[in-house]
């Protein structure tokens, strides 16, 4: 639905992220057949597969469905970009609902978890293990920030390009962006804290 002025419009169909699964799935199976070759472990491509899901569930979340509307619609009467919204009012958090918060938190932190286990170093002896892991502490933090910001920025732009064409009615917001950081970096966390109980992990996958 998009809301220009007092009117609203209808999209004659709308893309659904059915086709997104469908795509992840064939490259999982591609990437599965791939590493089996290099005796991955079992335990490996199950992780894998999760990652592959969380990214059509966060595309599914973020992206579809997608506005569809006929080429001679009414709605490009008004010409282009005219539902455009962009926010870049950080205070605007304080007025937001604690599940629409946690929400943002919780959507990023599967990223920053599940990429740090699949690029564990499979290659270090049980000794070298604690090492490596206080010497990758820093980079890994580094790494997340990174993952996480270029990520959520990506998905914000992508809205506000679909906002523009009245493929969605999303907005690009600037808080979205923090609090998609702030949870990559506490998926991070997770993932160190796990690590550090369980330090053979990084040879068990």
């Amino acid at each position: 639905m998009i809301h220009i002025g007092n009117q609203l419009y209808q999209p004659h169909d709308q893309l659904n992220s059915g086709i997104v699964f469908a795509l992840l799935l064939i490259i999982f199976v591609i990437m599965v057949i791939r590493r089996r070759s290099r005796n991955v472990s079992f335990i490996h491509l199950i992780i894998l597969g999760v990652f592959f899901l969380y990214l059509g569930v966060l595309l599914s979340l973020t992206i579809f469905p997608i506005n569809l509307f006929a080429p001679n619609s009414a709605v490009y009467q008004h010409g282009l970009g005219q539902q455009m919204v962009i926010s870049v009012n950080i205070l605007d958090i304080f007025n937001w609902q604690k599940t629409q918060i946690i929400g943002n938190l919780l959507l990023f932190m599967p990223l920053t978890f599940l990429t740090s286990l699949l690029n564990r170093p499979r290659d270090l002896t049980r000794k070298r293990i604690a090492t490596a892991n206080r010497k990758s502490l820093y980079s890994g933090w580094y790494r997340a920030f990174h993952l996480s910001f270029l990520v959520s920025g990506s998905i914000e732009l992508t809205q506000l390009v679909m906002s523009y064409f009245y493929l969605s009615n999303r907005v690009f917001d600037f808080a979205d962006l923090i609090l998609n950081t702030i949870g990559g970096l506490l998926g991070y966390l997770v993932f160190a804290l796990v690590v550090k109980k369980i330090p053979s992990l990084a040879t068990d996958l």
